[in-house]
């Protein structure tokens, strides 16, 4: 019908004959489609959200129902299905998702998602009996930036530090920004010497590199490994002193928890 061309793209003679295979968007797993395929031919009705790909390569989004028709035997010869396109609404509630996980500026996680991988992270290290390790950063003499360049030089600045970071450690690592100038990484089975190594590399990758018109710049760093059954208040409390003894001795260096 005129409705499903308008949201597919394709035309009813481009469609006609062909499966629903070519929509696939490869956006679901191998059991989703066994499960959706285990329902229907039980005889019951399937619904989800299911995305799927114009013709185009555009991903849209549809609310499906998938109803088997039965004969007079019960048994299951053929399905009807209809759905309704639900792109905007699908997008605008990621949106959402993103702007209450995401920092605005940096795109790294914010505070409030760390918070809560940190005690999914908890309770998994507590249950495995792994440790875990974090490291609290702060870029040095960062309000000089701000007052000699001006804000969108300091925006710039955490976004080019940011992305410095993230080549430098690894896909499990944790990285967010904390607040300001600071940022915070949780090093999933890392204990606090191989915690130290990372803090070590990262203060010299950053101390190396050149940042658009400010030159270079320096972090300090605190390090802390976690102690079992403690609490992300308590931990943090521990990494922040370290990172205000380095400040204290000088910057652009690593401090250590006790």
């Amino acid at each position: 019908n005129p409705a499903f061309e308008t949201v597919t793209g394709y035309a009813s003679s481009e469609a006609l004959g062909k499966t629903h295979r070519i929509f696939k968007s490869g956006q679901h797993k191998k059991e989703f489609y066994e499960k959706l395929w285990h329902t229907i031919l039980q005889g019951e009705v399937f619904r989800h959200t299911i995305t799927n790909k114009k013709k185009n390569g555009e991903l849209f989004y549809e609310d499906k129902t998938i109803s088997p028709l039965m004969d007079e035997t019960g048994h299951v010869e053929g399905f009807v299905t209809t759905g309704k396109d639900v792109t905007k609404e699908t997008r605008a509630l990621q949106e959402m998702e993103r702007l209450a996980t995401q920092d605005k500026l940096t795109g790294l996680y914010n505070r409030h998602k760390f918070e809560q991988i940190f005690e999914t992270e908890m309770a998994r290290a507590d249950r495995f009996n792994e440790q875990f390790s974090v490291l609290l950063i702060d870029i040095d003499h960062f309000k000089k930036v701000n007052d000699t360049h001006g804000h969108a030089v300091g925006d710039t600045v955490l976004v080019e530090l940011s992305r410095c970071i993230e080549g430098a450690i690894r896909k499990i690592d944790i990285f967010a920004r904390w607040g300001g100038e600071e940022f915070l990484i949780l090093l999933p089975q890392t204990t606090l010497m191989q915690a130290q190594e990372t803090a070590e590399k990262l203060r010299l990758r950053i101390q190396e590199t050149p940042f658009s018109e400010v030159g270079y710049l320096t972090i300090s760093l605190g390090v802390a490994q976690r102690n079992p059954e403690e609490s992300l208040k308590k931990l943090f409390k521990r990494v922040d002193a370290a990172l205000y003894s380095a400040k204290e001795s000088g910057r652009n260096r690593t401090g250590t928890a006790v």
